[in-house]
């Protein structure tokens, strides 16, 4: 098979069996890419910012899905095998057009997209591999080492002579004797593509630049003269681009070496074709895992690493190629240390696919076992997990994940009316709003003050400083009037700068509505599931997100799949919901005597609340609520969106049974309390008590006062451990978003102050809560310090275990064929034996994982329980997400019941005994034996005595959604 490659399709027939690489060696069987999906209709397959999808994409979809009469009710009549032949075609288009894919992963890629949006940079980067990538004639052989090909040619050698000693499948006796000559290890070298490798650093530009994401809201015009005036979208840490390369590049290099041996001149592998291929490099791709995992590359194969140098010197290419528009140095907000930053061009937005993330119209997987969970779980970063899972667990996940939708007609159409009649919405940005933006840029860049040749002889004189780390105060005026910038054209520029940064948050944000609303017209009447995964606390996400089940306004396209009878007590709730924002019109509600039918819709008709700030939920609420009052059958397939409050804050409550932090999270009954904003009291007296220059108008005491995202972030970090440093970058962030202004010196100063008095503040507030939580943390320490991975048990009885490996960190050189000089790279190494240097940072590991890893295995184990109880009362199933639910109106008081059950169950009394402790205990004896019973004793001590008992009201600790 030839991969199609229009740039490089003559080099390419050179070897064809090069191109296997870009089959998908791990997961399915050899598939041909539908070729003629993309060369029919060129015009149709370019992103457009109208959707996430191409034309051609959508017009096929519709093909599948709506190519019949109430289509989503044929479907559901068809057999077993008929819904199969639908499910084929949609997954084959869904391959298609996913042009996202990571190689590993993935087989069928059609990389013609980047080599139609980055022509010219394509170009650029072969001319520039050419030239740099191999040594230039008359150097000693010392100095061509330096160069990316002579690299290349050491990794093949390491490679033959790695599997020849620890493999026995994949060579024949040939093989097992063949070694690699000068002129084998050119040719070999001759076969590594310039095009492959350059759509290789695009895909994993994209993908990474994505998920680290940009923080666009960072580009504040009030600030602009202090920083660069430029605006930027699309960055990556090259770290990051790094080992994706690399891990690319030992796998690719492994073709490369394979199917040369097995040329029929050479014949030199077991079975000589493309099967035998496609095994070997998956048992490769496994071994090398393992070797890495036992720490044989760490000093037994240097030859290894050398991916990682090429790697290095492909990113010094790529760098000068116009898909990396500059890069920088940033420190890292969490540890003292400089990363190197890649400015990726903005058109890598257009070639991202969402595809395969639109929900299943069959029922996933089921989960039959622990092994077959296992697969599900997402692996621990630099770590290691070991899951047993429970028959109740096991249940709950197969219960959940089988949980049918369908379309919400009704919440499409109030999007649609929204998007064409309204000047702004709070969810999403309306066409009218699209368009008032654009034109506002346009002004801009039309404006006189917007001087082009002196903002680029700016930016450029504020690059070369940065290079040569020149970053003093007033740098920008002193620039800006060199390059003989006027204060009006900075203006200018940074108005210019927020209106493209803000049309490009826009459009994205039009991207996810049209997109959804398109998909959600083509999936109309088809049963919908979402598959599972899990993170290795046991935390389930759904596997398909582009419509999202329980996150986002766009949640609300999706309704329950069987509209039910909505009851007295049903309709009750809906309006408790509707009225859910308004606390005084919600009293006035509760107050009635009576609640029939007739007298809840009177209310309802006089009590109309406004919707214009609130979220589009209560829209819908409102028009629900209409059309039953209307309708004979009463019938409704809405979800009622259930929220916990302070679920962090509450499950340290029970875990450490601190009175006062239970009553703060309404678990011992009496009014309603917001922990955030008692703590926002709390904090006033504090502040005056040890800042004693601090007044109240200040905007320091403002923000630590009066704001309640403030403390409800620094309460929930600090539960899960976050140092000081990191809570003082976040108060510094959200000063400047609230008061539009760069943080002054000395405020930051105080805020750096609280922040590391912030434990002393939760003991002013929450007496014995510090020794409670350190003792969890000595806990976990006590087992780490003996080589040990920490194991907890959860509600219902799963075992979790994890650790972290012993690692250094290495600084190592490379050759950088564009500048001609050597630089330093860092890598992760993993260590064969422990030193002081790796035990710290296992130990820093394991300190700051423990308490949030074993807060949110608690949740999870909780919301499985609230599963499998609903289930078995009802036989019906519960959407859901960590802490969240959405549920049929007429089951909002049967699961307020459960979780009244579930609460006050006899096991919530010795949380921390039964998952922490009693599991410590098995593995150890001796003297950390004594230890943990030693701690265990304190924590016991410390223990407030307290129960959660029939005052306890699951209402005040699950409230509707937008309850005040």
């Amino acid at each position: 098979m030839i991969l199609n490659n229009s740039n490089n399709s003559s080099s390419i027939t050179k070897n064809s069996k090069i191109s296997n690489i870009h089959k998908d060696i791990f997961d399915t069987p050899l598939k041909y890419v539908n070729t003629k999906y993309y060369e029919e209709t060129p015009s149709k397959i370019i992103f457009t910012s109208d959707s996430l999808f191409t034309e051609k994409f959508t017009n096929e979809l519709k093909k599948i899905l709506q190519g019949e009469l109430h289509a989503g009710k044929a479907f559901r009549k068809k057999n077993k095998i008929e819904k199969m032949k639908v499910v084929n075609k949609l997954d084959d288009l869904l391959e298609t057009e996913s042009l996202w894919k990571d190689l590993i992963k993935s087989s069928k890629y059609n990389t013609a997209k980047i080599a139609s949006i980055f022509p010219l940079e394509l170009e650029q980067f072969t001319t520039i591999f050419k030239d740099k990538f191999y040594p230039p004639e008359n150097i000693t052989k010392r100095a061509r080492v330096k160069y990316g090909s002579e690299r290349c040619k050491l990794y093949f050698q390491g490679l033959l002579k790695y599997i020849q000693q620890n493999t026995s499948g994949i060579l024949n006796d040939k093989g097992m004797c063949r070694t690699l000559s000068e002129d084998d290890l050119q040719e070999l070298v001759d076969l590594v593509l310039p095009g492959f490798l350059f759509k290789e650093l695009v895909k994993i530009s994209m993908k990474k630049s994505y998920d680290t994401n940009v923080n666009i809201s960072s580009n504040n015009p009030n600030s602009f003269f202090t920083r660069s005036l430029d605006t930027n979208f699309l960055k990556a840490k090259r770290t990051d681009l790094q080992y994706s390369l690399s891990a690319y590049l030992s796998i690719y290099l492994a073709n490369i070496l394979l199917n040369y041996l097995s040329d029929k001149e050479r014949r030199c592998l077991r079975q000589n074709d493309s099967e035998h291929i496609i095994v070997s490099l998956k048992y490769l791709q496994s071994l090398f895992k393992q070797e890495k995992m036992s720490n044989f590359f760490a000093t037994d194969s240097p030859w290894f690493f050398e991916s990682s140098q090429i790697a290095m010197v492909l990113l010094a290419l790529f760098q000068e190629t116009g898909v990396v528009k500059f890069v920088f140095k940033e420190k890292s907000a969490k540890l003292n240390r400089e990363h190197i930053i890649f400015v990726l061009d903005h058109k890598l937005d257009n070639s991202i696919a969402f595809s395969h993330n639109l929900p299943r119209i069959l029922l996933p997987l089921k989960g039959d076992s622990k092994e077959n969970v296992s697969e599900w779980i997402a692996p621990v970063k630099e770590g290691s997990h070991n899951i047993q899972v429970s028959k109740q667990a096991l249940d709950s996940l197969n219960i959940a994940q089988k949980k049918e939708f369908v379309i919400c007609s009704k919440y499409k159409r109030i999007l649609q009316k929204i998007d064409r009649t309204k000047d702004s919405a709070i969810e999403f940005t309306t066409q009218k709003q699209f368009d008032r933006k654009r034109d506002e840029l346009q002004i801009w860049e039309q404006s006189p003050w917007n001087n082009i040749l002196k903002v680029s002889l700016y930016k450029v004189t504020r690059r070369t400083l940065a290079l040569k780390h020149r970053n003093k105060t007033g740098l920008h005026t002193k620039v800006a009037s060199l390059c003989g910038m006027t204060a009006l054209e900075c203006y200018a520029n940074a108005a210019k700068n927020k209106s493209r940064s803000s049309l490009v948050t826009m459009r994205a944000s039009r991207q996810l509505l049209l997109t959804s609303l398109d998909i959600s017209e083509i999936y109309s009447g088809y049963p919908l599931y979402y598959g599972t995964r899990l993170d290795f606390r046991l935390r389930m996400y759904p596997l398909q997100y582009l419509l999202s089940r329980t996150t986002g306004y766009l949640k609300n396209l999706l309704e329950e799949s069987v509209a039910r009878k909505v009851t007295r007590v049903g309709l009750k709730n809906m309006l408790e919901a509707y009225y859910s924002p308004h606390p005084c019109v919600l009293a006035e509600f509760n107050s009635c005597k009576t609640y029939t039918f007739s007298s809840m819709d009177k209310f309802f008709k006089q009590n109309k609340i406004d919707l214009s700030k609130l979220p589009l939920y209560f829209e819908l609420l409102k028009t629900e609520i209409s059309d039953l009052m209307k309708s004979s059958t009463r019938k409704s397939a809405l979800q009622l969106e259930i929220d916990q409050v302070a679920s962090g804050p509450t499950l340290i409550a029970l875990l450490t049974k601190n009175k006062v932090l239970a009553e703060k999270c309404n678990l011992l009954g009496g009014p309603f309390c917001c922990i955030y904003s008692f703590l926002l009291e709390k904090s006033i007296p504090f502040l005056l008590e040890n800042f004693p220059g601090l007044g109240p108008d200040s905007k320091v005491f403002e923000l630590l006062t009066t704001n309640r995202k403030a403390q409800k972030y620094a309460l929930m970090c600090f539960f899960y451990n976050e140092q000081h440093m990191s809570r003082t970058r976040r108060w510094a962030v959200m000063y400047e978003e609230i008061f539009e202004r760069s943080i002054p010196d000395a405020d930051f100063e105080i805020l750096s102050q609280f922040s590391v008095l912030y434990p002393k503040f939760m003991n002013f507030v929450f007496p014995k809560l510090i020794r409670q939580l350190e003792i969890l943390n000595e806990a976990a320490l006590v087992v780490v310090n003996q080589q040990l991975p920490v194991k907890i048990n959860t509600l219902d009885k799963c075992i979790l275990s994890w650790d972290f490996v012993h690692s250094r960190q290495v600084k190592r050189n490379y050759f950088n064929p564009v500048s001609g000089s050597h630089d330093q790279y860092k890598l992760s190494v993993k260590m064969k034996d422990p030193t002081d240097q790796s035990n710290r940072s296992r130990n820093s590991k394991h300190r700051l994982s423990f308490r949030p890893n074993l807060v949110h295995s608690i949740d999870a184990a909780i919301m499985r329980m609230f599963i499998c109880r609903f289930f078995e009362k009802t036989k019906r199933r519960l959407n859901h997400l960590h802490d969240c639910v959405m549920l049929h109106s007429n089951d909002v008081d049967l699961f307020y019941n459960i979780v009244t059950d579930v609460y006050c169950g006899s096991f919530m009394k010795t949380l921390a005994n039964d998952l922490v402790f009693s599991r410590m205990k098995q593995d150890l004896v001796g003297e950390p034996l004594d230890k943990i019973l030693k701690l265990e004793t304190e924590f016991i001590s410390n223990m407030d005595d307290f129960e959660i008992s029939s005052k306890f009201c699951p209402r005040k600790c699950y409230r509707f959604e937008g309850a005040k």
